[in-house]
């Protein structure tokens, strides 16, 4: 919530001024990425345990350096995939349960093996 009201002020400010620092670049993509991941169909709003995925990967810094293409695919096709691989650990988001250590692994797991495979 906080980066992504900062990343709009930032976005503001930045319009103003033809360079900006790496740093803000940076900040700026940052943000981006997580408009990108939150806007949601008007017809199709996302479960809590697929929010909470998208949320844990963008708080790993995970989903920063991918294209957009690939970003976008994470977010239709990551839910589904981790339903079949790890049902426990998105039952548990689901019930906005924190995960355990081990719980946390798997999801890490589970996201890197899409990454790597494609989903």
């Amino acid at each position: 919530g906080l980066k992504y009201i900062q990343y709009r002020e930032l976005l503001k400010t930045t319009k103003l001024r033809a360079a900006v620092s790496d740093d803000i670049g940076s900040r700026l993509a940052r943000g981006k990425k997580i408009e990108r991941i939150f806007i949601q169909e008007q017809s199709k709003p996302s479960s809590v345990a697929e929010e909470l995925i998208l949320f844990y990967a963008l708080k790993k810094g995970i989903l920063e350096n991918l294209p957009d293409a690939k970003c976008d695919y994470f977010k239709k096709n990551i839910l589904k995939y981790a339903e079949n691989r790890i049902p426990e650990v998105v039952e548990a988001l689901g019930k906005e349960r924190e995960l355990t250590g081990h719980e946390k692994k798997q999801l890490d797991e589970c996201i890197l093996a899409f990454l790597r495979t494609g989903g």
